[in-house]
């Protein structure tokens, strides 16, 4: 089993941090959107911290169940903390969502150098395209959106730690992570896919798959209760979305119909500019696949994770770039193993990454702007004026997904912006 040196870790380090800063540096000072505020409200760290175990949700239709399914307890108390900490200030959420998406990043470029024994540069490469993806925006740039980067830290460590027998080390971060995020649940399924059945000898590995079939189906009872969400309504067209997405986020939006004439008119440009890369990258995985049978069978294993982490993209019946987020690190590592052994494939995979690049700062921009006209709302909501709520902005991007968001961030912020500085 490979191990990384200090120059290559150091090398790997500047590089991941000159494109985060390239691609989400304006993030860190942008201000809340979306679904934040309401994370922030039920965050209030004046609540006992039993209020992160007890039920918000209703279950199956009746009373709210002893049982919080939904509430992700260990997320929330991340957002209590921090609020405790340093009040309403989005810099440290900001902050907080960036490191987590940097350790994702850390813990996949040492699971291809280790477990997946991947040369340096195509290891560097997974990773690089990992980190500057813009299907990921919607779970760094929005405060909301940890749970993803966050709970696929942990689990991608956990999945190193089992690998090198620590195994009482991966099965605490494995349970971490489901309090987490919904993905943790197939962490030990993950593992059995990349190292076969032996991995089920471990009882450590045998008691988190039982803790994660158990979860995973309450949860299944759960989702149909939820407006939108629900088995019944999934079909495979969302998993098919998901990796499309994956392969052209510049092609497909999944805001492309609530854009204006304009915006319209600049995406299509923008197809025009990468339609041809596209094309190229296709065809590179349209060779992959079909020889897939005569590759390595550590390629073989790491598909079949690839696919077994894309099962949550079919338990919401719409789209949801964060279900596929952990997904994409597998998949990304599984196509640099494709583009290892060719040196026109190597070319292309840089390319493609540049282009993911200039695609994620892009998109970051749009959302910047909706944080600004956000905030410009609530100031002119604190002067005693009635903005209209700032639905969309630039693209048409939605800054507020409803009307609750709206009136959650004027509970927040009665003074407006200001308070955003001030200890609660």
């Amino acid at each position: 089993m490979q191990r990384p040196g200090m120059r290559e870790t150091a090398l790997a380090s500047g590089a991941w941090l000159a494109a985060l800063s390239l691609t989400f540096g304006g993030v860190a000072g942008a201000w809340f959107v979306g679904d934040d505020y309401l994370v922030l409200e039920e965050a209030e760290p004046s609540a006992p911290w039993a209020r992160f175990v007890l039920p918000r949700y209703t279950f199956l239709g009746l009373e709210p169940a002893p049982l919080n399914l939904g509430a992700r307890p260990l997320l929330l108390a991340t957002f209590a903390l921090q609020r405790a900490l340093f009040g309403l200030d989005p810099a440290p959420y900001h902050a907080f969502n960036l490191l987590a998406h940097l350790a994702a990043t850390a813990a996949l470029w040492l699971l291809c150098r280790t477990r997946l024994a991947l040369a340096p540069r195509p290891a560097l490469a997974a990773s690089l395209a990992f980190l500057v993806h813009p299907e990921h925006v919607g779970a760094v740039t929005w405060i909301s959106g940890r749970g993803a980067p966050l709970a696929s830290a942990l689990v991608l460590f956990g999945l190193l730690a089992w690998t090198r027998g620590r195994a009482v080390l991966a099965a605490l971060l494995v349970a971490l992570a489901m309090g987490v995020y919904e993905l943790a649940y197939l962490a030990p399924w993950l593992l059995v896919a990349l190292e076969g059945r032996a991995a089920l000898r471990r009882a450590s590995v045998r008691a988190t798959c039982a803790l994660s079939a158990v979860l995973a189906a309450l949860h299944a009872l759960f989702l149909p209760t939820l407006d939108g969400f629900g088995w019944s309504a999934a079909t495979p067209v969302h998993a098919a979305r998901h990796a499309f997405q994956l392969a052209f986020p510049f092609l497909d939006s999944p805001r492309f119909p609530l854009y204006s004439a304009g915006a319209k008119d600049l995406a299509r440009a923008q197809l025009a500019l990468f339609a041809a890369a596209c094309a190229l990258v296709l065809a590179a995985l349209g060779l992959g696949v079909a020889r897939l049978w005569r590759s390595r069978p550590a390629d073989r294993r790491l598909l079949a994770a690839f696919l077994l982490a894309w099962a949550p993209a079919l338990a919401y019946a719409r789209y949801a770039p964060r279900t596929a987020y952990l997904a994409s690190a597998l998949g990304l590592a599984w196509l640099a193993t494709l583009c290892e052994r060719r040196r026109a494939a190597r070319a292309l995979l840089l390319a493609w990454i540049l282009a993911l690049g200039v695609a994620t700062w892009d998109e970051n921009r749009f959302w910047r702007a909706g944080g600004e006209r956000a905030a410009a709302a609530l100031d002119a909501a604190a002067r005693g004026a009635q903005p209209e709520v700032p639905a969309h902005v630039g693209r048409l991007v939605p800054v507020f997904p409803g009307r609750e968001s709206w009136d959650a961030a004027r509970r927040l912020f009665p003074a407006g912006t200001a308070r955003a500085h001030s200890q609660d």
